[in-house]
């Protein structure tokens, strides 16, 4: 059983793994299918009268690079220290008077530290339920053991969900700064 467990959640976790490497050359690439999935933490409507660019029209700013998919839609790159990042991905679209963003995370990111957790998780029960048949070289109880795990997740999440928001925020921003101008 234990057998069983493991290889699944190592599966899992390169499943995760291999989703968010396709998703990095999938935003890296402007594929517009990879903006629309992963867990929105940012969501902003304006009044907007400009039109967006010209279908195909790529263009970059201080904080992100974009690409015009359609006279109402168009895809942002945020960037992450310098760097166009793809952990997180958004669209800017019109809607009459009004100009919708959203920002999305990696989906392949959040699957991925989910099984981490998960494995973290069944570790740290078979720490709890079974001490004598695992070895805790740490000196830490395992209760605290597995809440530290915890604690690292989600402040990981806690991170890169703020990273994104602000990210996206500065993008949207400079487009809109742009578009006055």
């Amino acid at each position: 059983m234990t057998n069983f467990v493991f290889y699944g959640v190592a599966a899992l976790a390169l499943g995760s793994w291999l989703l968010a490497v396709m998703e990095m050359i999938g935003t890296a690439f402007f594929w517009r299918w990879v903006f629309t999935f992963g867990p929105r933490v940012f969501s902003d409507e304006r009044a907007s009268t400009r039109h967006l660019e010209v279908p195909g029209t790529r263009f970059t700013t201080r904080s992100a690079a974009f690409l015009a998919v359609s006279s109402s839609e168009l895809l942002f790159r945020p960037k992450l220290f310098r760097i166009h990042s793809s952990l997180f991905k958004g669209t800017l679209t019109l809607r009459g008077a009004h100009a919708a963003a959203e920002a999305r995370v990696s989906l392949g990111l959040v699957l991925f530290l989910l099984v981490w957790l998960a494995g973290w998780s069944y570790g740290s029960f078979m720490l709890i339920t079974r001490p004598d048949d695992v070895r805790n070289d740490t000196g830490i109880p395992a209760p605290l053991f597995a809440l530290a795990g915890y604690a690292f997740v989600a402040a990981m999440l806690w991170f890169f969900v703020g990273l994104a928001r602000r990210a996206a925020r500065r993008a949207v921003e400079e487009f809109a700064q742009r578009a006055t101008t």
